[in-house]
């Protein structure tokens, strides 16, 4: 697995956690300001929450890539889904 492949399997576990962690401490404004829903939070709390996505990416992150690097993509008969002997592809042999 490369770098690059990293850093999108890291994107993309800190945007899941983080979209799970904007519902957490909610608090509605419920003064009814001109121009402002009242649905938005009064405290968003973005800079806190992004910072606890990330801490809680980190370790999720690692164990995707240790586990992905294990597992062998480019070989499928190593995965045991295929017959080596049915396979006629040269990644297989």
């Amino acid at each position: 697995m490369g770098f690059m492949s990293q850093v999108i399997v890291f994107v993309l576990v800190w945007w899941i956690v983080f979209f799970m962690m904007l519902p957490w401490r909610y608090t509605p404004n419920m003064q009814g300001q001109v121009g402002q829903d009242l649905g938005a939070p009064q405290k968003p709390l973005i800079g806190k929450k992004a910072i606890i996505t990330t801490l809680i990416t980190l370790p999720l992150w690692f164990g995707a890539v240790s586990y992905l690097k294990t597992v062998n993509f480019a070989n499928p008969a190593a995965l045991g889904q295929i017959d080596p002997t049915l396979c006629k592809t040269p990644s297989c042999q």
